[in-house]
């Protein structure tokens, strides 16, 4: 299943020609070590492609919307939400689940946002 995701990877980064790669870091406490290994795989498989990699903690990523609410993940969505409109369905959605289905996808979102920020701030 692992080489799947990673061939998943590679043909979408070759199509949009993708140059870096942004992940939310695994807190520890909640991983597993599937996931590890498939961390370690994707940071491996960005160095062949000399792909720059980026990793963010959650609280770096919450620092970056400037939004002190109780729900960190609310934060990060109306952050998201502000930046990238095209997200408002999923927006919505998210708000009125019970459950949190889109938090990692804003979180996803945050961390490329905080990546071109950073890269275009070098150049």
């Amino acid at each position: 299943f692992r080489s799947y995701i990673l061939q998943a990877i590679e043909k979408i980064c070759d199509y949009y020609q993708v140059t870096g790669i942004a992940m939310k870091k695994v807190d520890p406490r909640r991983c597993s070590d599937q996931l590890d290994v498939l961390t370690e795989q994707l940071i491996e498989f960005a160095n062949a492609k000399h792909f720059g990699v980026s990793t963010y903690s959650l609280p770096e990523l919450i620092d970056v919307t400037g939004y002190e609410q109780r729900n960190l993940h609310q934060g990060v969505a109306e952050f998201v939400l502000e930046k990238f409109p095209i997200v408002r369905f999923q927006y919505l959605k998210e708000r009125n689940n019970k459950r949190q289905y889109y938090a990692k996808m804003f979180e996803a979102v945050l961390c490329a946002h905080v990546r071109n920020l950073t890269e275009n701030a070098v150049t």
